[in-house]
């Protein structure tokens, strides 16, 4: 038996839903405005996601510098005491 799994982010997982339901709920009108719109929120979906993982990496990145920064004065400060 085949499965498909998905991984999303909050943000792409909220598109998806709304865009689920104004497709294919039958009383819905979907138009090419609607579908405009959905492209548009999916876009700002994807640019949202590309912001915050920069985000994260540069958090990380100075997480990972202070934690150098202080391996390297307690291996400073251990010399000292040798």
């Amino acid at each position: 038996m085949k499965a498909e799994i998905q991984l999303r982010t909050i943000a792409m997982d909220s598109w998806a839903s709304l865009e689920h339901q104004l497709r294919y709920k039958k009383n819905n009108r979907f138009d090419e405005k609607m579908a405009e719109e959905i492209r548009h929120c999916a876009e700002l979906s994807a640019e949202l996601d590309e912001w915050m993982n920069r985000l994260k990496s540069t958090i990380y990145a100075n997480d990972q510098n202070e934690s150098m920064i202080i391996q390297e004065g307690l291996k400073a400060i251990r010399n000292l005491s040798e």
